[in-house]
């Protein structure tokens, strides 16, 4: 699994928008941390994006499009 973050602010991200995205960094990684994908032997790819004062954003990938729909769907279910 591979999980980064990322953040669309001038200088360093405010403190409230870090604590967010350690508390969405958590819930993603428990939520798809043992994904793998059968048919090719990779974990996820989870891209956590803070872009505003509490804004998060999620990119998901994954090494083919039947996985990443899977890890979508397993994010998806945390909201």
């Amino acid at each position: 699994m591979q999980l980064i973050i990322e953040f669309d602010t001038a200088g360093p991200p405010p403190p409230d928008l870090r604590a967010l995205a350690d508390d969405v960094r958590r819930r993603v990684k428990q939520a798809v941390q043992t994904l793998v994908c059968p048919t090719h032997g990779r974990g996820p790819v989870v891209t956590i994006r803070g872009t505003g004062p509490d804004r998060i954003d999620l990119q998901i990938g994954g090494c083919c499009h039947t996985f990443a729909r899977t890890v979508k769907w397993r994010v998806e279910g945390l909201t």
